[in-house]
């Protein structure tokens, strides 16, 4: 499981940026996926892609996405993509936070 994110500094103009979520190795094809801010659940929606299959092999990626706001992301609030896979029990997560830079 990977996080990753759109740039701050690429944002044109919105007030928002989208994170992806990379959900990849697993069999069979069902995966639940939550997004949590500081650890709290139900306040991100997510869209997930459907499961393909890895290409000569019988695991399977898929994708999740949600946008979070600038000023959540911005406050260093903790953006984690936790995923469970019901068939074998295992969870797995990976987060992001906002590091501000020199002059931040």
């Amino acid at each position: 499981v990977q996080v990753l994110h759109s740039s701050a500094c690429s944002a044109t103009g919105g007030d928002s940026l989208e994170f992806l979520c990379v959900i990849s190795g697993f069999s069979p094809a069902t995966v639940e996926v939550e997004w949590l801010v500081n650890g709290v659940p139900g306040l991100l929606v997510g869209t997930l892609t459907s499961p393909r299959r890895d290409a000569g092999a019988t695991t399977y990626t898929a994708t999740s996405r949600t946008n979070v706001s600038l000023e959540d992301w911005k406050e260093g609030k903790a953006i984690t993509c936790q995923v469970k896979h019901p068939a074998t029990g295992t969870k797995a997560q990976d987060h992001s936070r906002f590091c501000p830079g020199p002059g931040s």
